[in-house]
């Protein structure tokens, strides 16, 4: 009897150090992804230059919640036109519009971020981006400024609100405020990703 509690106690420990194993290499891998994360995020937003440098976003609202996106992804703010109905409704997506003869989806940007579901804006607007190679327009209830910051007032999304992969992390502007970063490669991935499981989901199966 004795031989078998020896037997189960080892047993036990060799699964809780293995527990403790994977659980460090876990953490060691989130760490890894932060850094990561952390460096595509300073090249985006200061150039792809040393992180000792200023970066620049461009500040935006929806829903109540100021959101900030890297400048070197903005191509353009332009007023919302009238957009193209997607022929199958998704979430995320607002619709298509045409822009210098070229069909690009329009994210909604409170779908992406969870920001308070209140009235829109009368006058909203369009920030076209492009980031890996794509062009795409976030809709926003308003464009508000450019600003500049230092890579100290960053700090990235796993860091204050864990689990949210959806943006790059929070950007602090002073004491009082600060504002969400976007990720556009991130949204620029999702499209890619999206239309390649749409397209395959056409394909007539043998």
């Amino acid at each position: 009897m004795a031989g078998d509690d020896a037997t189960m106690a080892a047993d036990a420990s060799q699964k809780e150090d293995a527990l403790t194993r994977s659980v460090r290499e876990i953490r060691s891998l989130e760490d890894q992804l932060i850094a990561l994360k952390q460096r595509l995020l300073m090249d985006s937003a200061g150039g792809g230059t040393a992180l000792s440098s200023d970066l620049s976003f461009l500040l935006l609202r929806t829903g109540g919640q100021p959101l900030a996106a890297p400048l070197l992804h903005v191509e353009e703010v332009v007023e919302m036109p009238e957009l193209i109905p997607l022929p199958r409704p998704v979430p995320a997506i607002a619709g298509l519009v045409n822009y210098h003869a070229e069909i690009i989806a329009v994210i909604r940007l409170d779908e992406l971020t969870g920001a308070p579901d209140v009235l829109p804006a009368i006058s909203q607007v369009l920030v076209v981006c492009r980031a890996e190679g794509r062009l795409f327009a976030l809709k926003a209830d308003e464009a508000l400024e450019v600003v500049t910051v230092r890579p100290e007032d960053i700090t990235m999304t796993d860091r204050v609100l864990p689990g949210i992969l959806r943006t790059s992390g929070m950007l602090r502007m002073d004491s009082t405020r600060t504002a969400l970063i976007i990720d556009p490669v991130w949204i620029s991935a999702g499209l890619h990703l999206g239309a390649a499981l749409q397209a395959d989901a056409a394909t007539p199966q043998p």
